[in-house]
């Protein structure tokens, strides 16, 4: 019966089972009978493909619409907090996540979301608080030890960031963004050649790359650094630029040191050095 199928479904969706809610409601959507929760339950259907593929998006208005009717909608909290994160709205986003993290606790996405907002606001104890609990549940995930690796880089945890990091790579070797991630790491920890060699071969890899424009800013800051050529005019105002967005980049306040040491200006070289020291010893 496809109307027993679609509540089957709806009931499972609700209680974060995900696997078994989309067969059900698959199976109840398919069937051609037309009955009064049909609608509802192709709903539910397209939030949750959107959550495990990313293969549809419904808008922000239909989704105030299911969250109106229901609003402890598990995926649909999510749904709306992932498009209010992506237009830069991370204090509503983080409400969001955290009303699907008290509907179920048993569903990942929201906790790895708030470790994610934590550490781009900088309230890395938080971050980390949600980063643990994430692995916790979800050990195996390449998306959530990824995320806990880049959680622990920024809180200077190298080595519980290395050991995150490695391990998200192993599952995921198609991923340029975890390869720069673990470049970044290596940077910090002083093997230089082994973060070289993970940014160039970041950057090579064809698939889609989030930070690969910050990838190759890092690449240019170490080549500036490392020259043996005066640095050119341009290279104090790039290295700038650089830490507007990432304000901890390495290669570029090593750029901004070694301007200030080739213009004589020791003093602010010496600060520049120990802003280094001071965020690579945390």
């Amino acid at each position: 019966n496809a109307e027993v199928q679609c509540h089957l479904g709806m009931a499972h969706y609700m209680m974060g089972n995900l696997d078994a809610a989309q067969t059900h409601l698959e199976e109840g959507v398919a069937s051609p009978s037309t009955f009064s929760v049909k609608e509802e339950a192709r709903q539910r259907l397209v939030v949750l493909r959107n959550h495990i593929s990313k293969g549809g998006q419904l808008s922000t208005d239909e989704l105030e619409a299911m969250l109106k009717d229901q609003p402890d909608d598990l995926l649909a909290l999510i749904g709306l907090a992932t498009l209010r994160e992506e237009n830069g709205d991370l204090a509503a986003a983080k409400e969001l996540y955290q009303q699907a993290m008290n509907v179920n606790e048993g569903v990942v996405t929201p906790i790895i979301a708030l470790a994610r907002i934590n550490a781009t606001e900088g309230e890395m104890e938080e971050a980390v608080e949600f980063a643990n609990k994430a692995v916790q549940h979800s050990p195996q995930d390449p998306n959530v030890t990824h995320v806990a690796g880049k959680v622990f880089l920024q809180a200077g945890n190298f080595e519980l960031a290395k050991a995150f990091l490695q391990k998200a790579a192993e599952k995921r070797t198609d991923s340029p963004d975890i390869r720069f991630d673990l470049g970044r790491l290596y940077y910090h920890q002083g093997q230089i050649t082994d973060s070289l060699e993970e940014v160039r071969g970041a950057l090579a890899q064809s698939a889609p790359f989030e930070q690969r424009t910050r990838a190759q800013r890092f690449l240019d800051m170490v080549g500036l650094w490392s020259s043996t050529n005066p640095l050119p005019r341009n290279a104090v105002q790039k290295a700038a630029e650089i830490l507007k967005d990432s304000p901890a980049e390495i290669p570029a306040l090593m750029v901004l040191a070694r301007a200030a040491e080739e213009g004589s200006d020791i003093p602010k070289a010496v600060s520049h050095y120990k802003r280094i020291l001071k965020d690579n010893a945390k």
